[in-house]
């Protein structure tokens, strides 16, 4: 399995993290972006898991059901 630090280090890379904008970004967005970084994402809580490392991102907030905004400060 994957810390929290490996996988918190990939998602802040992600496009949207570097240029953040007016939308806001899926978790599904995310899972496919970890997965073509070559994360497994088959198991059963990692979405629940991931929810979790994305909102303690500084600046992250929910946007929707499965959606988060970001703003740099």
């Amino acid at each position: 399995m994957y810390s929290n630090e490996d996988i918190l280090s990939v998602i802040i890379k992600h496009p949207f993290f570097r240029n953040p904008n007016n939308y806001y970004v899926r978790r599904i967005t995310l899972i496919k972006y970890l997965k073509k970084k070559g994360f497994d994402v088959s198991g059963e809580k990692f979405s629940d898991e991931l929810d979790k490392i994305i909102l303690n991102i500084d600046g992250v907030n929910r946007a929707g059901i499965d959606g988060y905004s970001f703003k740099k400060d």
